[in-house]
């Protein structure tokens, strides 16, 4: 049985986000982030006004909010299946965690995690291998949610020079837009951030007509009633 979620963190880029558009697109929008947020509930936004904005704008925030739960699911079997994903109290694996190493020859386990406090908000807490890498914002939402990528299956075991690879590549784009690739691949369970539509899907975050999309001259943003012309940076829905 799903357990029921008491509460869901609601970002201020949610809100600066919704806030562009008509009250009544707000109040559909604002309802739709709170009912996935808690039970999951998919939304249909059929008769909303902007529609396709409103879905372009939820589109946009599903993924931190899939990730949000992805957390909360985990920590929800924490007590029984361990809190770090090790294995169930009473299993012989558990215990065989705690054995002292009678070994002389082997080297004592030296890695000490430190907590770093990132412009006073976001504790996170960096492996030795961390503090090789260069992060290229230190915005605490960017680095909460590198943190919670560093977890994932498909990251844990990669090398420093993979992980500075994917930061540099992160570094291309808008920070809020980076944090929007990281939790794509929280949620997906993807070993990259970037792919090859990327700089496409990049490209319409920022209300930029894609190249490969363009006739003679920049066009309609695709799916708005009206079919008014984009100018650059020009982007009604992005933070």
């Amino acid at each position: 049985m799903t357990p029921c979620r008491e509460s869901f963190v609601f970002y201020r880029s949610f809100y600066d986000s919704i806030g562009r558009l008509p009250e009544r697109a707000q109040l559909a929008l604002f309802r739709a982030v709170a009912e996935y947020g808690l039970d999951q509930v998919v939304p249909d936004f059929s008769g909303v006004p902007q529609q396709p904005f409103v879905e372009a704008i939820f589109a946009g925030i599903r993924p931190q909010l899939d990730a949000n739960y992805k957390r909360f699911l985990n920590g929800c079997q924490g007590g029984e299946f361990g809190k770090m994903g090790g294995a169930p109290k009473g299993n012989d694996n558990a215990r065989k965690d705690k054995q002292p190493q009678n070994n002389p020859k082997t080297t004592p386990n030296v890695n000490v995690n430190e907590n770093v406090n990132v412009n006073g908000n976001v504790k996170v807490t960096r492996k030795p291998a961390d503090q090789e890498l260069t992060l290229p914002f230190q915005d605490p939402e960017f680095v909460a949610t590198w943190n919670e990528l560093r977890q994932q299956p498909k990251w844990r075991n990669k090398t420093t020079t993979a992980l500075q690879k994917s930061l540099n590549q992160l570094g291309k784009y808008h920070c809020r837009f980076a944090v929007h690739l990281m939790n794509n691949a929280i949620a997906g369970d993807y070993q990259g951030v970037v792919f090859d539509d990327t700089m496409v899907k990049y490209q319409r975050w920022l209300g930029i007509t894609p190249v490969s999309e363009r006739g003679v001259g920049p066009g309609p943003i695709p799916g708005t009633p009206t079919g008014r012309m984009i100018a650059t940076g020009d982007n009604p829905y992005k933070d």
